[in-house]
């Protein structure tokens, strides 16, 4: 199954949609931070990622679904999310 150990900084991040959203900027033990150019960054959960091939790794989260990210941060660390 897919997590957060297959991931690398600098990683590619690609929506189920197939858009290019940014990079890995930051790697936790249940998440990581995508650094999303001109737009505010947000964690996603490691649970969300789909596969991960070479230089990327697919999230089954859509770009849309992405930019409805709520504001508040999420204590959970559900989905895709925001940290303090």
């Amino acid at each position: 199954m897919p997590g957060a150990h297959e991931l690398n900084l600098n990683n590619r991040v690609i929506t189920a949609d197939g858009h290019d959203i940014g990079r890995v900027k930051q790697i936790s033990e249940s998440c990581f931070e995508v650094d999303v150019p001109l737009h505010h960054d947000y964690w996603i959960n490691a649970a969300e990622i789909e596969s991960s091939k070479g230089n990327a790794v697919r999230v089954r989260l859509s770009k849309a679904g992405l930019d409805d990210v709520d504001p508040r941060v999420d204590p959970d660390h559900e989905g895709a999310h925001l940290h303090e």
